[in-house]
């Protein structure tokens, strides 16, 4: 096996076809699933104005053309949704950016500069081709991430398709991440690269661990609720005692940000870009105070609104430290010089839930994230025997909980805080289950019962 540990494990699902194989009608029904349901997909990119994808595509060429500088002031928000609009108003432009730019004639900058910068390379100048062809590549990465990630925890192909047509058709926060033009699918992908980087990492390695810090030092300054589900993994691998391979992936960290600090400052001409950044992100929730009516479920938000409880600060602190519990008693569970494998999903998905739980802002997108617990909760019976039936029961319920689509229509219809409860409790009971398996070492996955070949 190769340094970057891509052969499959022991006993993993074959995906090749060996001499004449009989017609698998689930196998067909499922990949028909996936054609019908990317198609639907594919048809709403088509006639979604992007949103939040207007932002990422406008605030490049704004500051490139010099027509503003700190793109997070109030008055700097309000001149560049301003000019933005008036050209959109001009004959030529396209339906979906005028609706974009008619929402948005205040615009609301709360990305990076870094996220910016690596915006504006890619911008045609063409909305409507630039927004289609980002939401395909996001589709694609996001297809790819899932069916890696699959492999890893030896899914059937069946098994595969299935969840990714169930995914396109009925998983709402990846629905909402292709009507508004959102970065989540991106970030799922970058977490799968994650942990595909440092599964099988010894203690003694050096090269993984750095190139997968680095990777996730750029990824953290592109978004930083990133930083949760790196942390985690972080803290995890330290309270094991892995020196030379924590050390190495600090270090890969440290870079990683600072080449991203480096190029945001120098794109917008000034490192003070990062300051005036900060500082919007501290008033975010005063600034733009999303309500849970308009799509913002995050559990702080709820308990606010809807029961008058104002925990703020003191809830994150508390996500924190539980999280640095339960981490903290898993890594007691693992041996020191085993390398890192299987865990890895649930260590990135809890830090990933606990992401949302713990935020004053959660989009309906943004809750596309908890895909990486779904994938590890959903996950074939692993050699030694079956996961115990409440398992089972209770992964499948929390699936379509936080899936918050159509099948939730029957019991909640459109009440916005009824879906949030649904969402934020599926999340949590995945989360649980993740713990679960953490503090009893759940040994890796076996191969898949869905009808595939074995070696």
């Amino acid at each position: 096996m190769g340094p970057l540990a891509l052969a499959p494990p022991p006993g993993h699902a074959r995906w090749v076809v060996e001499g004449t194989r009989r017609f698998e009608p689930a196998l067909a029904l499922a990949a028909l699933l996936v054609v019908a349901s990317l198609g639907a997909t594919l048809t709403t990119l088509r006639r979604a104005p992007a949103v939040d994808f207007y932002h990422f595509w406008l605030v490049g060429q704004a500051v490139e053309a010099g027509e503003v500088r700190d793109v997070y002031a109030p008055e700097a928000r309000v001149d560049a949704g301003e000019r933005a609009y008036q050209r959109a108003l001009m004959p030529g432009v396209g339906e979906a950016q005028r609706r974009a730019a008619t929402k948005f004639r205040r615009l609301e900058t709360t990305a990076t500069p870094f996220l910016y910068a690596s915006f504006f390379p890619f911008v045609t100048g063409d909305y409507d081709y630039d927004r289609v062809a980002f939401g395909a590549f996001g589709i694609f990465v996001f297809a790819a991430a899932v069916g890696g990630l699959a492999w890893r925890l030896a899914y059937g192909a069946t098994a595969l398709l299935l969840l990714l047509g169930l995914t396109f058709l009925a998983f709402e926060p990846f629905a909402s991440d292709v009507r508004v033009g959102n970065v989540n699918r991106l970030q799922f992908g970058i977490l799968v690269a994650y942990g595909c980087l440092l599964w099988g990492v010894s203690s003694e390695d050096r090269f993984r661990p750095t190139l997968a810090g680095v990777w996730m030092g750029l990824a953290a300054m592109w978004k930083p609720n990133l930083a949760f589900p790196v942390g985690a993994v972080l803290f995890f691998w330290s309270c094991r005692d892995r020196n030379v391979a924590w050390r190495a992936h600090l270090a890969g960290l440290v870079v990683g940000a600072g080449a991203a600090f480096v190029v945001g400052s120098v794109f917008f001409g000034t490192p003070l870009v990062w300051a005036w950044w900060a500082d919007a992100a501290m008033n975010l929730p005063r600034d733009f105070p999303v309500p849970v009516e308009d799509g913002n479920f995050a559990p702080l938000r709820v308990l606010e609104q809807g029961f008058g409880i104002g925990l703020g600060v003191a809830w994150t602190v508390s996500c924190l430290v539980l999280l640095g519990l339960v981490l903290r008693r898993a890594a007691a569970s693992h041996g020191r010089d085993e390398p890192l494998a299987d865990e890895l999903v649930p260590v990135i998905g809890i830090g990933c839930a606990v992401s949302l739980l713990a935020s004053p802002l959660a989009w309906l997108h943004y809750y596309l994230l908890s895909m990486l617990l779904v994938l590890w909760v959903l996950r074939p019976d692993p050699p030694e025997g079956p996961l115990p039936r409440v398992y089972r029961v209770v992964g499948l319920t929390a699936v379509v909980a936080v899936s918050m689509g159509p099948v939730l229509e029957f019991f909640v219809v459109t009440a916005p805080y009824r879906w949030a409860a649904f969402g934020n409790g599926g999340l949590i009971l995945l989360l649980l289950l993740a713990v679960r398996d953490l503090l009893l070492e759940v040994p890796n996955p076996g191969p898949s019962r869905l009808g595939v070949t074995t070696m």
